[in-house]
């Protein structure tokens, strides 16, 4: 019996949250296809397969391998040379990618076996989104080495690194993604509206992540609550003073976009810088300079309105990215030549550019600074 959509996401949604993709594998084998499983570490420049042995996952690099080249594009691609036996399918859930689907036979895979497999791949990301939650098999294979606790924390703390819709799409990555501590991006996807918080806490190591962590969460229940973008501010500003008295506090940089009309409201509180790339041309959007959250009590914060248009790329950068020293300060040309150079990019493959370039400013030495970088593809509304 032929593969059908239909019975695969059956036989995953039945399998243990640990087992999501054997039962898939143990179900393609039936049609004597062999399947290998590639899920992106947190940096996002490795594929590290789901099948370990002895502990240890296998891993190839996205920058040289064939199955990078899947990853990095989002569409199904084959090995140059290949004859048919082999294909490599994306595995995302909503825009945000997890993996690579490896899937070989000794027979041409066919037009139609393509067309299944592909619709597979999308069910077995939203498969594995859902049993990550239930089992740390995914969470493990994605762990290029460990994570330091701080670290734990934040990633926690963190929606998907991408998500997409019609109107718009966005992403976020953190560096250095196995030791970050007090930067962090957050979303949330309604049908009216997007909102966005980039915040970036100060101190180090958990004390970091533990003063970000309390102004996130103020943040999310300020919004719950259905109370303004500057009034969401203002409830984490008084969360953060009560609980820390001034001495740690966090910069913050707030967005709502309204979906219907593309107006734009922001709440500057502190260092993330907003960025606008617009027809070729990269803009750093002047914001009304207002205190971080918790450094004072009872601070009042006030929003204002960015000018938005159908076509615009939005990159939010904290300091960690924009004044980096080593040498010039990264924000100075290399950030522009960044923007510049990934334009034609997805949202989540410029996050990965500008980290990239990150890295190399600083030599492949590990950065001394959290950094968050937050890229928002606007496309205009429904009309």
């Amino acid at each position: 019996m032929a593969l059908t959509y239909p019975q695969a996401v059956r036989i995953m949604a039945n399998a243990s949250p640990g087992r999501v993709f054997v039962a898939l594998r143990d179900l393609l084998a039936e049609q004597a296809w062999q399947a290998r499983l590639w899920i992106a570490d947190y940096r996002q420049t490795a594929l590290r397969s789901l099948d370990d042995v002895d502990g240890e996952h296998e891993h190839i690099q996205v920058s040289d391998s064939w199955q990078g080249r899947v990853f990095a594009s989002g569409r199904a691609q084959a090995p140059a040379g290949e004859d048919g036996h082999i294909i490599g399918l994306p595995v995302s859930h909503r825009g945000n990618r997890l993996g690579v689907l490896q899937v070989s036979s000794e027979h041409s895979l066919t037009d139609a076996d393509l067309a299944d497999l592909a619709e597979v791949a999308g069910a077995l990301g939203h498969e594995i989104t859902l049993a990550a939650e239930l089992s740390d098999r995914y969470e493990q294979a994605r762990r290029a080495r460990p994570l330091t606790v701080a670290a734990e924390m934040q990633w926690a703390l963190l929606p998907a690194t991408a998500h997409t819709e019609d109107r718009y799409a966005i992403a976020g990555l953190l560096e250095p993604a196995y030791s970050i501590a007090g930067d962090a991006f957050d979303w949330v996807c309604e049908p009216d509206h997007l909102m966005v918080a980039v915040c970036d806490g100060n101190n180090r190591g958990v004390p970091a992540a533990m003063a970000t962590t309390l102004a996130m969460t103020a943040l999310r229940n300020g919004r719950r609550a259905g109370v303004p973008l500057a009034e969401q501010a203002s409830l984490a500003d008084q969360a953060l003073f009560a609980h820390y008295s001034g001495s740690s506090f966090v910069a913050a940089l707030l967005m709502r976009l309204d979906l219907a009309t593309g107006r734009l409201s922001v709440v500057d509180a502190g260092s993330p810088q907003l960025l606008r790339v617009r027809g070729g041309q990269i803009r750093l959007i002047e914001l009304d300079a207002q205190l971080p959250l918790g450094m004072f009590e009872e601070t009042l914060y006030r929003e204002q309105v960015v000018d938005l248009s159908a076509g615009d790329r939005l990159v939010v950068v904290s300091d960690g990215v924009h004044a980096a020293p080593a040498g010039a300060p990264f924000g100075d040309a290399a950030l522009a030549a960044a923007l510049s150079s990934s334009r034609l990019l997805s949202a989540q493959e410029t996050v990965r550019h500008i980290v990239a370039a990150l890295r190399e400013h600083h030599h492949g030495a590990e950065l001394d600074d959290d950094a968050v970088v937050m890229c928002l593809d606007w496309n205009g509304t429904a009309e």
